[in-house]
């Protein structure tokens, strides 16, 4: 894998992406507005700079993966 690059949050998906994004573009927007909201808000109160993510981008990130499994526990989402 390419330096500054890592796979998406979305579980399952395998596509690479910059680390400083969540996701994939589809991943990206399949999440409600809310969970981007915090976790770009999260990100930016960290500054790109930092290697080690915050406890508060940990936890924007952590519930946005939550919801992702519950959407395909529920058939909702590939």
């Amino acid at each position: 894998m390419p330096t500054g690059t890592r796979v998406c949050h979305w579980p399952g998906c395998m596509e690479i992406i910059p680390t400083k994004k969540w996701g994939c573009r589809a991943h990206w927007w399949r999440l409600p507005k809310v969970f981007r909201d915090q976790i770009i808000a999260a990100y930016a109160k960290a500054g790109d700079v930092r290697a080690d993510p915050s406890e508060e981008y940990m936890k924007a990130e952590d519930a946005a993966r939550e919801w992702a499994i519950s959407q395909i526990r529920a058939g909702r989402a590939p």
